[in-house]
């Protein structure tokens, strides 16, 4: 968008490359962290020079309530490659995400790429230089395959609704944090 300072455009661009990571929109307290401001006043005061130049529009009286204008919502296609992940590790997060064509067509829900790492999970047949599709939810089908994070460290795990919890492993875990939906795979043909 054109006439927006270049702090304007640096809050915009973070705010586009979170909501786009993230599938919601950052905090006043993030904002301010990611621009090294000092208060959330400062914050305050760009939100409200982006909603008068039309760069964002308010949608009610609650934090996070905006969106991005059209022009804004859609600068960046396809889905953000945030990271890298290996079985039983912590996930790698990227400084900046890179953003990557889907090879299928647009979701309602937010969709994100991690590149597998060493060793990758080789007991589902994903390797390392492979990149997982991720897709953002909170609630599975029995049987479903999701990104789970356990005790900081990232695995794969199938959903039983009977028993309302993960196996991972031959272990089952009843409340990780579920990070979403496994539902693709891209294998490469060059490897790590």
């Amino acid at each position: 968008m054109k006439g927006l300072t270049p702090r304007q455009k640096e809050l915009l661009d973070f705010i586009v490359r979170f909501q786009k990571t993230h599938g919601f929109l950052p905090t006043y307290r993030e904002m301010k962290a990611n621009l090294g401001l000092s208060s959330c006043g400062s914050v305050f005061k760009l939100m409200k020079s982006l909603e008068a130049k039309e760069a964002l529009i308010p949608s009610g009286k609650k934090w996070r309530a905006f969106t991005l204008s059209k022009h804004e919502s859609d600068p960046l296609e396809g889905a953000p490659c945030i990271g890298s992940i290996a079985r039983g590790e912590k996930m790698e997060f990227f400084k900046e995400a890179r953003y990557m064509p889907l090879p299928f067509g647009p979701s309602e829900r937010t969709r994100y790429f991690f590149l597998v790492r060493k060793p990758g999970f080789p007991a589902l047949h994903i390797l390392p230089g492979d990149i997982a599709i991720i897709e953002a939810k909170k609630t599975f089908e029995t049987g479903e395959l999701a990104l789970l994070s356990h005790g900081g460290k990232v695995f794969f795990g199938t959903f039983s609704q009977e028993k309302e919890g993960f196996f991972v492993e031959g272990k089952f875990l009843r409340t990780p944090e579920t990070l979403g939906s496994l539902i693709a795979v891209i294998k490469l043909f060059g490897r790590m």
